[in-house]
């Protein structure tokens, strides 16, 4: 089992949803065959057990075996560096979807904490927040390894695509150092080539799916120092 990795009722897990990383909440443990809603049959048993686990965005639950739930704590990323701290008032992005949603910190959970029905799993070493959608007012909770910080607490402005990087399909190569554009939301950020993925590695907790033929990068932005990887289609080199 992965470090900081809490299967437990209630614990935060990260799993693979088609081409999307997502967050979910275990649900219950299964250490048996169980037939499921659809009529399929969950094969599981207590040395290979399969877990429920709820998506925190849509609700939905679903089942994953352990071998494909990551750590969602930013504390399994192997590139070193402290863990980023956020305080009450840091404005933030965040994934929901295929989108960056902008938003506030309005709370830092360090112990397990009651939320919506829930239980958050958060203690001081390894801390949740409170975000609330600047969009809608929502609040969810997330581990800082899924959240953007905006220097000095504002939000960057919009930055145009160089017209020569508009080009739809272009697959562009990049070079470690280089500076790269890439989507936040509705706007461009900025930042740098920190490696070239060809085969399969942890970041953040979970696993970059790559290979010589559709390599992946690892883009440390420029403005939080976060890293997050991207598909090459997805970045622009800086003109």
């Amino acid at each position: 089992m992965q470090k900081n990795l809490d299967t437990s009722e209630g614990g935060l897990v990260c799993f693979n949803l088609g081409r999307n990383w997502k967050e979910g909440e275990v649900v219950r443990k299964i250490e048996k065959d169980e037939q499921m809603a659809d009529g399929r049959t969950l094969h599981a048993s207590a040395q290979d057990p399969a877990f429920i686990i709820r998506d925190k965005e849509s609700g939905k639950e679903l089942h994953r075996k352990l071998e494909h739930l990551w750590s969602c704590s930013p504390a399994t990323a192997p590139m070193g560096g402290e863990q980023e701290q956020f305080q009450v008032g840091d404005k933030v992005q965040y994934q929901v979807a295929n989108n960056y949603i902008s938003g506030s910190v309005v709370g830092v959970v360090t112990q397990d904490t009651p939320f919506k029905g829930r239980n958050i799993h958060a203690t001081p070493d390894n801390p949740q927040y409170i975000v609330r959608s600047d969009s809608t007012g929502n609040e969810s909770h997330h581990h800082a390894g899924a959240l953007i910080k905006f220097a000095g607490g504002q939000e960057e402005g919009p930055l145009e695509l160089p017209p020569k990087s508009k080009k739809r399909g272009q697959v562009e190569s990049f070079q470690q150092g280089q500076k790269v554009l890439f989507k936040v939301g509705r706007n461009w950020a900025q930042g740098e080539i920190v490696e070239r993925v060809t085969s399969e590695k942890e970041l953040g907790g979970r696993i970059i799916h790559a290979s010589e033929e559709l390599p992946q990068y690892i883009v440390k932005h420029l403005e939080s120092g976060h890293l997050r990887n991207f598909h090459p289609i997805h970045l622009h080199a800086m003109q």
